[in-house]
């Protein structure tokens, strides 16, 4: 399913039809279990890592059904099919985020850091990822590599027990994708390891900006991509775990928004029927302003940007409510309520 779909997704990210494109939306089913993809199986937590943040050795070509270079430029095979050598393509920059900032671009110890931890039980990282490495394990990777090493900086040197025709294709999938291995010692040092899982870092078409559980997920183009920057930014995954559900939070939305341009109108007939005066209400805008906020974090979904869509035109609405009382309503009805 991934195969066929997500390639195909990806191809229209980055294509250059999109180029007036701007902001782009996309619609997911559930919330990545986390971002470190190696950990876990789910189509959802791939499509939000390993899909838009990370690169592969080698890519799977939907439209063609090929493997293709990636982070890769070549390779060669041996005769018996034991040994696969890689080319890696120079220059190629890893994302740079508030919480990391590369003094490198992509080198062998990357490669040999991404495969080694989950191969080699004696690997630092090894016994981090408390979930283990299930898909790595049920291809039987730890005991089909025998060797992972670095012949220069620049080439990969993968060694087999025995030869798998298959093996050039699983290095296309998201559970191989490659991180910095100058990273994950920043962390490590720390002593915060868990982070790579929550504040991932990359190579891929799109850089990690912020994740809320169940509501989004929001990337911002890579302006350093290989491949060139994408004209889609920024790119945001819309969570809707259900789609009636979602369908009721637009609704809400949409009667929210209409019924906020009916506030100057509300605030024009209080003032009439001499329940309130404009002096009232503007003494009282600061009550109006914190109600104003609880009713946009109640009617929209648990994302600030959405909340502050409603709000602020809400707060500029009762602004306006006050003015066209003055400036609407006689004077001879604009008296104080009676206690």
């Amino acid at each position: 399913m991934r195969r066929a779909a997500l390639p195909l997704l990806l191809a229209a990210l980055l294509s250059p039809a999109l180029a007036q494109a701007g902001a782009l939306s996309v619609c997911t089913e559930a919330s990545p279990e986390g971002f470190d993809v190696v950990q876990y199986n789910a189509l959802t937590t791939t499509n939000a890592s390993a899909d838009v943040l990370m690169n592969r050795l080698v890519e799977f070509d939907a439209t063609s059904g090929k493997v293709v270079p990636s982070l890769a430029e070549s390779w060669t095979v041996s005769a018996d099919g034991l040994v696969y050598d890689f080319r890696l393509r120079p220059g190629v920059k890893f994302h740079s985020t508030p919480y990391f900032k590369p003094s490198r671009v992509l080198n062998a110890d990357d490669v040999l850091f991404s495969f080694q931890r989950m191969l080699y039980p004696a690997h630092s990282w090894h016994k981090i990822t408390q979930s283990g490495y299930p898909h790595a394990q049920s291809l039987q990777l730890p005991s089909l590599i025998k060797q992972v090493e670095a012949p220069d900086p620049l080439s990969v040197r993968f060694t087999l027990d025995h030869p798998d025709a298959t093996f050039l294709a699983t290095l296309s999938m998201g559970f191989a994708s490659i991180y910095p291995a100058e990273y994950a010692d920043q962390l490590l040092k720390a002593g915060t390891p868990e982070k790579l899982n929550s504040q991932p870092v990359g190579t891929g078409p799109f850089v990690f900006n912020r994740f809320q559980k169940d509501a989004v997920v929001r990337y911002r183009a890579n302006p350093d991509y290989f491949n060139g920057k994408p004209a889609v930014d920024p790119l945001i995954f819309a969570i809707t775990p259900d789609a009636n559900a979602y369908l009721d939070s637009v609704l809400a939305i949409f009667f929210a928004f209409g019924a906020s341009f009916e506030l100057p109108v509300a605030m024009v007939i209080l003032v009439l029927l001499g329940w309130v005066t404009p002096q009232q209400f503007k003494e009282g805008r600061g009550y109006a302003i914190v109600g104003i906020f609880v009713v946009a974090a109640v009617l929209t979904p648990p994302d600030v940007v959405s909340q502050l869509m409603l709000a602020i035109p809400m707060c500029l609405l009762y602004e306006l409510g006050i003015h066209a009382a003055r400036w609407l309503v006689p004077s001879s009805v604009v008296k104080k309520p009676a206690a």
